[in-house]
Order: C-alpha cells, then structure tokens, then sequence
C-alpha cells in the first residue's frame, strides 16, 4: 500500500482503484496450517494513529526506492501491484513467489531478497 501525499487510509481504496479478489483466503493460503492458525490467534486490530493521519509528506524523499510484489498475494494481485508501483512510484516492481503473509510463509527467500537490497 503506497501512500500518496495527504491521502488517508481510509480513501486509499478507492483512490488505487483496488478491488477485493473474491478469494474466500488472501492471508494465509500459502502459510503451513498450524503456523496460519497460530498466526490467526496472534491477529489484533490495527489502531495505529498513521492509520487515521494523512500521510504526511509533500513527495517521496529522494531514496533509492524498491517494490517487491509477491506473485501469490491473493489481497494484492500481482498485475493490480505492478501497476501500483508503476503509479505511485515511477519504479519497476521486483517479484518473488509467495501469497501477503510471505515473511511466513517464505522467510528465508523474503530475508534473502532484503538482505540483497541492503547490501547491492
């Protein structure tokens, strides 16, 4: 989820266009069952304040930027977050297989991808 400058959670949905994937399971479908439902039991509402403040930069700082989509992510479409990227960023999305939950369900593969960004 990219923020644009003064945008809230709240309308970041429709201002992407976003639509729900109709998948009955965007979280964990690729996550081994007992680790999705310890998961589950860890879940908790998200309340932070950045969830109800606009976003608030004027720009994106001028950082070396990336965004690595997950081919599986059923929340998050790979072809709807190419563009996304493509949109808010200006930038090319880097891929990986995995579904949304890819820190467990593929956390080595995910901390190699990390690891490679830091140090390349």
């Amino acid at each position: 989820m990219i923020p644009a400058p003064g945008e809230l959670l709240a309308d970041w949905w429709a201002n992407t266009s976003y639509e729900a994937s109709g998948y009955d399971d965007v979280f964990y479908h690729d996550v081994a069952p007992a680790l999705a439902e310890e998961a589950r039991h860890r879940e908790r509402d998200e309340t932070s304040k950045a969830l109800r403040e606009p976003w608030p930069l004027n720009a994106w700082p001028e950082t070396p930027t990336k965004y690595l989509l997950c081919r599986d992510d059923r929340m998050f479409p790979a072809a709807w977050a190419r563009g996304h990227a493509r949109k808010r960023l200006g930038i090319e999305a880097d891929e990986m297989d995995g579904g949304h939950y890819v820190g467990i369900s593929r956390p080595r593969e995910l901390a190699e991808r990390l690891d490679a960004y830091a140090t390349g």
